[in-house]
């Protein structure tokens, strides 16, 4: 096998790895979702109170939920890895445009 052949290879391989794109209506269910049952945005070291189950139970419907309406299927892992990836985009928005409205104010 050539040199080219094997990097064709190994961008394919690449490629079949990679997870779908999570639909806007997935979005949509995860927000909701996540409005009726907050615990499952809580880090997993706040659960010492005793609801780490309930938790668990809360991410398998959601992802249950989610892998049916017909855009591609995820484990919980995978589901809670971009969810977790949502948040700190969200986060780091959020702190971003705090940043720019203090230097607006202070620039007035």
């Amino acid at each position: 096998m050539q040199r080219g052949d094997q990097l064709v290879d190994a961008i394919l391989v690449s490629v079949d790895k990679r997870d779908f794109k999570t639909h806007p209506h997935q979005w949509s269910t995860i927000v909701d979702f996540g409005e009726e049952h907050p615990t499952i945005f809580r880090p997993q070291f706040k659960h010492g109170d005793g609801d780490a189950r309930q938790n668990a139970i809360c991410w398998e419907n959601l992802v249950q939920s989610l892998n049916s309406m017909g855009f591609g299927f995820r484990s919980v892992e995978k589901w809670k890895m971009a969810v977790g990836r949502w948040k700190s985009k969200v986060k780091a928005k959020a702190a971003q445009l705090r940043i720019e409205s203090q230097k607006l104010v202070v620039d007035v």
